[in-house]
C-alpha cells in the first residue's frame, strides 16, 4: 500500500448534511486494515479461500469499476502475482443488494476477468442478524471444489478472524488500526455475541410483537391508502422486512410520465422510515432530469432539527427520506392510536416530498 493511503481511505467517506455512508466508510476501513497488514490480509484470504498455505502479496481495492453492466465490485481481495487467486465482495449492513441480480453479474463479469487467475469467488458479506433475507445464498463454510459463487459470510465472522489475527509481530499503528476496526463494528452491532437471558425474553414475545405490529402496520396502511395508491408492498415479518411503496402522488392527481420516482415507508428492526426512490442510469445519474431537480430541491429544504437521511448507496437508485424509532413514535397504547400516528409520520414525509417536486 503507497505513503498515505491508509489516511485516503479512511477519510473517504464522511458524514455529510443529508448523509451517512456506513457502508462505504466501513468497507474502507477495513480495506485499509487488510491492505496495511500482510497478515492480516492473508489471515482472512485464508479463511474465506479454504487454503491454510496461502501465500503471496495480497492486493486490496475498493470500488474497483469492473465495467459489463456490474459498475464496480464493493471489495477486491487479490492474492498472488502472475497466477492470482481474487475474490470479489458485495458489502451490506442493511436489508437490499445494491442492484438486481447483483452477485449473478458479479459471478459472469469475474469469469470473464483476470484470465490467468486459479481461483475465483464472489462474497455476499452482510450481519449475520440479516441472514435470513439472503438465504437464497448458501454458507461460505459449504463451499467445494473452488466454487466461485456467490456466498454467504457474515460481518460477524469477520469480526472473529481480524479478532483472532496475531498482533504481535504487527508495528503500533496496525495494531492501532486493528483495535480501533473492531470497536467501529462493535458499536455497529457487528461483534459476535452470547445467547443471553434478554434474548431468550425477546425471543420469547417475538411472535406477539409480530403480531401486534403487523395490526398497527395494517390499520396505518388503510388511513394512507385513502390519499395515495399502493404500487408494492414487500411484508416479511419473518424476515424483520416490511416495506410499502406508492405512486409518488397523490389519489386523483394527474401521473407524470416521465418521472420514475416511487414514495417508499415500513419497518426496519425497530426504526419507521419513509421517503421516496428516485432511479439511476448507467452512470450513477438521477434520471430523468426532472427527478434530479426535484431531489436537489428536497434536500436544499432540509431542516437541522429534522434532518432528511440519503441512501445512495444502491447502484440503480438513490433514497431520500426521513427515519425515526418507532418507541418515538407510538406513545400511545391503543392500536388505533398508534396506527394514527405512523400514518402522520408517513403523511408527513410524503406531503412533503410532493410539494417540493410542484415547485422543483
Amino acid at each position: 500500500m503507497q505513503a498515505g493511503e491508509t489516511i485516503r481511505l479512511l477519510t473517504r467517506y464522511h458524514v455529510g448534511a443529508h448523509n451517512d455512508p456506513r457502508e462505504n466508510r466501513l468497507t474502507a476501513a477495513v480495506a485499509a486494515l487488510l491492505a496495511g497488514s500482510r497478515g492480516v490480509g492473508l489471515a482472512v484470504a485464508r479463511a474465506w479461500l479454504g487454503d491454510e498455505s496461502l501465500d503471496g502479496p495480497v492486493d486490496i481495492r475498493v470500488q474497483r469499476p469492473v465495467g459489463g453492466n456490474v459498475g464496480w465490485v464493493d471489495l477486491q481481495l487479490k492474492i498472488g502475482a502472475s497466477r492470482p487467486r481474487i475474490v470479489w465482495v458485495e458489502v451490506k449492513l442493511g436489508h437490499r443488494l445494491s442492484g438486481d441480480n447483483q452477485l449473478e453479474k458479479y459471478r459472469t463479469r469475474l469469469g470473464s476477468l483476470d484470465v490467468g487467475a486459479t481461483e475465483r469467488l464472489v462474497l455476499l458479506l452482510a450481519p449475520a442478524q440479516r441472514r435470513a433475507v439472503f438465504e437464497e445464498y448458501p454458507d461460505l463454510a459449504r463451499r467445494r471444489d473452488q466454487h466461485i459463487g456467490p456466498f454467504f459470510t457474515s460481518w460477524q465472522d469477520l469480526y472473529g478472524l481480524l479478532a483472532a489475527a496475531p498482533r504481535r509481530s504487527e508495528p503500533a499503528h496496525v495494531r492501532w488500526l486493528l483495535t480501533e476496526v473492531l470497536a467501529y463494528m462493535k458499536a455497529e452491532g457487528l461483534k459476535p455475541t452470547e445467547l443471553k437471558p434478554r434474548h431468550l425474553n425477546a425471543l420469547h414475545d417475538y411472535d406477539e410483537a409480530v403480531a401486534a405490529l403487523t395490526t398497527v402496520l395494517s390499520h396505518a396502511r388503510m388511513k394512507l391508502d385513502a390519499d395515495w395508491t399502493l404500487a408494492s408492498q414487500v411484508p416479511k415479518p419473518e424476515l424483520d422486512e416490511w416495506e410499502y411503496t406508492y405512486r409518488a402522488r397523490r389519489r386523483g392527481e394527474a401521473a407524470n410520465p416521465r418521472s420514475g420516482a416511487e414514495l417508499s415507508w415500513g419497518i426496519e428492526g425497530a426504526v419507521a422510515f419513509a421517503g421516496v426512490y428516485f432511479k439511476l442510469d448507467a452512470g450513477g445519474a438521477v434520471r430523468p432530469r426532472a427527478d434530479d431537480e426535484w431531489r436537489i430541491t428536497l434536500l436544499d429544504r432540509c431542516e437541522a432539527s429534522h434532518r432528511w437521511e440519503t441512501d445512495d448507496e444502491s447502484r440503480d437508485a438513490v433514497w431520500i427520506g426521513k427515519k425515526r424509532k418507532l418507541k418515538d413514535i407510538l406513545s400511545l397504547t391503543r392500536v388505533e392510536s398508534q396506527a394514527e400516528q405512523l400514518a402522520g409520520f408517513v403523511q408527513e414525509t410524503f406531503s412533503a416530498i410532493v410539494s417540493a417536486s410542484s415547485t422543483g
